[in-house]
């Protein structure tokens, strides 16, 4: 846990749990299509804000849709299995996000 935060800069407000916390935004496929930009980065901009000061990975899944259901198991394998790809780190929000825990 100390080597994700121990040179971070906010590594002073960050609290991160005692165990891995992943926060999984589903049905994203809804959600793309209902709001519009403005208000998708509002969202998306408070949820890594929340991510990050738990320290907690964000992932955005899927069924419907390809890509998020591709990064929301690699996210997931990375938690169970030590070592494993990540997946790439994505903070758009026109696009699925997927930021791991001291990634942001």
């Amino acid at each position: 846990m100390q080597e994700k935060w121990g040179d971070h800069e906010d590594r002073s407000k960050v609290q991160p749990q005692l165990v891995p916390v992943v926060l999984i935004c589903t049905k994203y496929d809804t959600f793309a299509n209902q709001y519009e930009s403005a208000r998708k980065k509002t969202i998306c901009l408070a949820l890594r804000y929340l991510a990050h000061l738990n320290g907690a990975s964000l992932v955005f899944a899927s069924v419907r849709e390809k890509v998020p259901s591709q990064l929301y198991r690699a996210l997931l394998m990375s938690h169970i299995v030590e070592g494993a790809q990540i997946g790439k780190l994505d903070t758009n929000s026109n696009s699925s996000i997927n930021v791991p825990a001291g990634a942001d």
